[in-house]
């Protein structure tokens, strides 16, 4: 009997701990309206900090509060004003899953091309984002992988179907994307180990093979006459001065079979062995997690991280390399550092590399090895999943080499990505800044062509950009640019401008806080007798219910510790 009551009690330990684990990854069973009646409206206004029954975990920012009341009946203050967006109330939807950059976007959506009317026509709800999420990453892996096998010459669709299968058999269970928050997908390092076992068990194989069969070839033909003999001498001395002979994409005289995905990738990892141990240069970046481009002030295990990969790597949203698309995108987000973050650990990390860089002599790859180890292209019996790239190659020159694997990684980044967003509770953890802003862009391009072609109401487009964060390099125009060490006048300018931007006409603020994201509902302020000023922000800081007021200093606070934390203003254009 004492064995039931405490197997009883450990599952209502872990039914509490699942409990206060779905608050914190979506909404409550309430439905909105029960959030936006006058009543509800009212107690929100009235109370301070976070709604009882949904206190912040010991680990959240900022001191807990009580309810208490902002603007007491005994104790009236010098002065004190509210700004509500009843368009923001009324349009705000649920979010079901760690999706908040979904959810956030359909609330804007609603508020500004619906009229504040979650129920309307046109109306969007978290999984009509999502799905056109689905399609950025699709499109974004797909690009990166023509890159890749431009690059690299050869079709890598068998070694991406060999990986994924490898991950699976991985005796630690983890998956590339992960389960969920409880079961979090494989980090960099775990991947680019299996990565080298493929390219180790199966591409050396394929190499030693090839330059068999060349010795052999060589040992059995007529001496070569001088002018074969002058032009290969020619090209191994390119090669040794450091310079960029043509890869030849032809069949091989010796060996006409073109060379698999596995066997190319090991001639590039012999050749980054061959140039390590010439330069005395130990590093590899196949096992360095700080090649995870990783700036992220959020944690890398929260699910709700949406500034990088959560689990699955400590990757920011802003990527090093990015295609013009992702550019745009980013620009119109507000993005820092695109091409290349602006943290303070990331300037370290990269100055450091970057002297290693200007010390170390890169030599080139040993006379001749290009030369026997040349790529060839697919033939028309190619396998299915390696369709030949649409792209000629171009070669690399060996004074600059390719960093492979870090491009491969992204690849294999927004594949987790992907996993996470087609998950039965889809995970948003791959987008950042730039991913709410083209989901904005990709909404509005699907209303613009509506299912209905007899509908004659034209929908507007909305766009977002970030008006408040901290100013870095790309940030030269912000609206409301924060800085350390402000006055107690700076601070409420920028307060001032911040109720500007809220009460503009068809415009929602959307913070992005601490591995969240949600709307700006309303704004308050207070001037007690004794000149004490209060500034708040009724938002959320769980899923998407109006109901924790977060004070100004605290906002800001947390946009200048990490520049992807920042306000982003949802703009309506009539067409």
């Amino acid at each position: 009997a004492m064995g039931d009551a405490e197997a009883a009690t450990a599952d209502a330990a872990t039914d509490e701990v699942a409990d206060a684990r779905h608050v914190h990854e979506m909404d409550t069973s309430e439905s909105e309206e029960d959030a936006c009646s006058w009543r509800a409206l009212q107690e929100c206004l009235a109370s301070v900090g976070d709604p009882p029954g949904r206190a912040r975990s010991a680990s959240s920012d900022g001191p807990t509060q009580k309810p208490l009341p902002f603007v007491g009946a005994d104790a009236v203050p010098a002065s004190w004003g509210l700004h509500v967006s009843g368009a923001v109330h009324g349009g705000w939807v649920k979010q079901t899953s760690p999706a908040c950059a979904a959810a956030v976007v359909a609330g804007a959506w609603n508020a500004l091309a619906c009229g504040g009317d979650r129920h309307a026509p046109g109306a969007l709800r978290q999984e009509h984002v999502v799905a056109h999420l689905e399609d950025v990453l699709r499109e974004a892996i797909a690009s990166k992988r023509a890159r890749f096998e431009r690059m690299l010459g050869v079709p890598v669709g068998n070694f991406i179907e060999a990986l994924m299968d490898a991950i699976a058999a991985d005796p630690s269970g983890k998956t590339l994307g992960g389960k969920s928050k409880a079961e979090p997908g494989m980090r960099r390092r775990e991947v680019m180990r299996i990565v080298a076992t493929l390219v180790e068990s199966r591409g050396e194989p394929e190499l030693r093979d090839r330059e068999s069969r060349a010795a052999a070839a060589a040992a059995s033909a007529p001496a070569e006459d001088a002018t074969d003999r002058t032009e290969t001498s020619a090209e191994e001395t390119c090669v040794s001065r450091g310079e960029s002979p043509a890869v030849s994409r032809g069949d091989s005289p010796a060996d006409p079979t073109p060379m698999s995905s596995f066997g190319a990738l090991a001639a590039l990892a012999r050749e980054d062995a061959a140039r390590r141990a010439a330069s005395d240069d130990s590093h590899d970046d196949s096992d360095d997690d700080s090649c995870d481009d990783s700036a992220s002030e959020p944690a890398s295990n929260d699910e709700n991280d949406e500034n990088g990969l959560g689990p699955a790597s400590n990757a920011s949203a802003v990527e090093r390399e990015q295609s013009g698309e992702d550019l745009v995108a980013a620009l119109a987000a507000g993005v820092p550092g695109f091409g290349g973050a602006e943290t303070m650990n990331e300037k370290s990390v990269h100055s450091k590399k970057k002297k290693k860089k200007t010390t170390t002599k890169k030599k080139a790859p040993p006379p001749g090895l290009l030369a026997r180890l040349s790529r060839a292209a697919p033939s028309n019996g190619a396998a299915p999943n390696d369709a030949a790239p649409t792209i000629d190659h171009q070669p690399r020159r060996p004074t600059e080499p390719w960093r492979w694997r870090k491009d491969l990684w992204e690849i294999l980044r927004k594949m987790a990505g992907l996993e996470k967003l087609t998950r039965p509770r889809p995970s948003t953890a791959a987008f950042g800044n730039w991913g709410v802003a083209e989901a904005f862009r990709r909404v509005s391009d699907a209303a613009a062509d509506p299912a209905d072609p007899a509908d004659p109401a034209p929908a507007p487009r909305v766009s977002c950009r970030v008006v408040v964060g901290a100013k870095t390099r790309l940030r030269k125009d912000l609206p409301v640019p924060l800085a350390r060490g402000a006055s107690d006048e700076a601070i409420e300018r920028e307060w001032r401008r911040l109720t500007t931007l809220f009460a503009a006409d068809g415009s929602a603020l959307i913070f992005h806080l601490k591995n969240h994201y949600a709307l700006v509902h309303a704004l308050r302020e207070r001037t007690d007798r004794d000149g004490r000023r209060t500034r708040e922000m009724l938002t959320a800081r769980r899923g998407q219910r109006p109901n924790a007021w977060i004070p100004w200093e605290e906002a800001r606070s947390t946009m200048l510790r990490w520049s992807g934390y920042a306000i982003m203003q949802a703009t309506r254009h009539a067409e």
